[in-house]
């Protein structure tokens, strides 16, 4: 299964190195190597970075039910405290 290498996210992280406060969201329509996500995992002592996939953001726009905010804030949380780049949160549902 072809995946989003290394390679692609290194040229755009490199776009990122030497800018403060940049953060990293990467959204591909194919699953993410496991070099690329390592690459990403090193990163991480840098800058955050958030690896996501088009259909996580398909299943989010779906359900009315789910918020952006609450899905991005897990990934970032996950990220930054937990140094994993790709993370699938649960979808969580808007307080009533």
């Amino acid at each position: 299964m072809a995946g989003h290498d290394s390679v692609s996210l290194l040229e755009h992280l490199v776009l990122a190195d030497g800018r403060a406060g940049v953060l990293g969201l990467f959204v591909s329509s194919s699953p993410y190597t496991e070099p690329a996500v390592k690459e990403c995992e090193n990163a991480l002592s840098q800058r955050v970075i958030v690896l996501a996939e088009v259909n996580e953001i398909l299943m989010l726009l779906e359900d009315p039910d789910a918020t952006l905010s609450d899905w991005l804030r897990a990934k970032i949380m996950a990220a930054s405290v937990d140094r994993k780049p790709q993370f699938h949160p649960a979808l969580r549902t808007r307080s009533a």
